[in-house]
């Protein structure tokens, strides 16, 4: 039934989708048929990043951001080879130029980017937290710790 969805544009359906999905997954986190089902979940995610894309568009509103950002998270947590390899080097930008992420997708960013081997060393990671202007974008990078 899920499948039936994976053309849907609204950001609470998704949203609702993801929150579902995640639940059934803790419940068989344990089960052998837990990789399978990463594997549907990776499936039905990964088209929505290329239809909505990780740049906002001008006219867009916030549901539009809203769906970028569960798209995105989603599609990166059930182990989406291009979005995991764009969060990271979404990150490497940051890094350097601490204006070239939105609001939105940091914390995503933050999180997915720890799939790659060389930022996932803690001391890459925090001299990256510890650097930020804000409270809030600190705040954000110490969440996905």
């Amino acid at each position: 039934m899920a499948n039936a969805y994976k053309n849907e544009t609204d950001a609470s359906v998704w949203s609702d989708l993801a929150s579902n999905l995640r639940d059934i997954e803790q419940l068989i986190a344990e089960e052998p048929v837990h990789s399978a089902y990463q594997r549907f979940a990776r499936e039905l995610f990964s088209p929505a990043p290329g239809k909505i894309g990780w740049e906002p568009k001008a006219d867009e509103g916030h549901l539009d951001a809203l769906l970028r950002s569960t798209v995105l998270s989603q599609a990166g947590s059930y182990n989406d080879p291009d979005v995991t390899a764009e969060a990271t080097d979404r990150f490497k930008k940051y890094r350097e130029d601490r204006e070239t992420l939105t609001p939105d997708l940091r914390g995503m960013v933050f999180g997915l980017s720890q799939h790659s081997p060389e930022e996932r060393t803690f001391t890459t990671r925090f001299g990256t937290l510890i650097a930020k202007p804000t409270w809030q974008r600190r705040r954000s990078g110490f969440y996905c710790l």
